[in-house]
């Protein structure tokens, strides 16, 4: 009994932690009994810990979407990321997954309706990172996998992509505004480079796609076409051999599955086939 009282107390202190400022009047009793009163109130000691955490989840999201913060200004990216926060409760103890619902937030968002690129770019953001913590995969070769097949049963063969791939699509160029902001020290005094602003984004209506990975101990990301992600996004939903050289030439006749299986091999996206 004294087991599930003390998981009781645990579980409504957290859930009252997590309430945003100036709910006090709902904060219940059983809480404020663990708490005892000095020069602050229960109710002010409280608040100590509700901004603590606030604070310490704003920051999360300041490092997991530093273009965003770059872009919107301080003042108003911390405005997003409160509303965020209290919304979207951490529930991971790894503050980097923290956020993964941050750019679904921000496209819902009436403050920057009118960055309609925004949400994208959080995306990218929070990708990327992902892959920058994701294991390490070894590479292998695909066609030696193949050959260990029975020619009749190739066709069946179901390829995949590493943990840490992502394929990405946008009728913005997130990656070059993302690209502009990633300057390196030695590069700070040259006048030459530009971050972009959002005064300097064309918003055209050409689809721009990318494939996100992590290779060694670094992060990849390479442009594509648009036979290139479709070759790749029928592999991430597991499309058999056949289906996949089905899909390439009803796309597109002239498509070569071959060659862009053996591109896909060379730079080292595919992890492994499922015979």
């Amino acid at each position: 009994m004294v087991i599930i009282v003390l998981a009781q107390l645990q579980q409504q202190l957290i859930l009252d932690l997590i309430q945003p400022s100036g709910t006090n009047d709902e904060t219940p009793n059983t809480t404020l009994s663990l708490l005892q009163a000095g020069k602050l109130s229960e109710y002010e000691q409280l608040e100590i810990y509700r901004q603590s955490i606030l604070q310490s989840l704003i920051s999360s999201l300041r490092s997991t979407y530093p273009v965003c913060k770059t872009l919107l200004g301080d003042t108003q990216f911390d405005q997003i990321a409160t509303a965020y926060i209290s919304t979207h409760h951490s529930v991971n103890p790894n503050l980097n997954n923290y956020g993964d619902e941050f750019s679904v937030f921000i496209q819902q968002n009436i403050a920057v309706r009118h960055l309609p690129f925004l949400a994208d770019l959080a995306h990218f953001e929070y990708v990327w990172l992902q892959a920058y913590y994701s294991t390490d995969q070894a590479v292998v070769s695909i066609l030696e996998q193949i050959e260990q097949v029975p020619e009749s049963d190739q066709v069946n063969i179901v390829f995949y992509l590493s943990s840490s791939t992502c394929l990405l699509q946008s009728h913005y160029p997130i990656f070059d505004i993302w690209q502009s902001h990633q300057i390196l020290d030695q590069e700070a005094q040259n006048k030459s480079t530009k971050k972009m602003t959002i005064d300097d984004i064309n918003y055209s209506t050409e689809i721009h796609y990318w494939i996100l990975d992590r290779l060694g101990n670094k992060v990849r990301i390479h442009n594509l076409s648009q036979l290139e992600f479709k070759f790749f996004d029928l592999i991430r939903n597991e499309k058999t051999l056949s289906t996949i050289v089905d899909s390439l030439t009803q796309y597109d006749k002239e498509a070569s599955f071959t060659q862009l299986l053996l591109e896909a091999n060379d730079k080292a996206y595919l992890a492994g086939i499922k015979p």
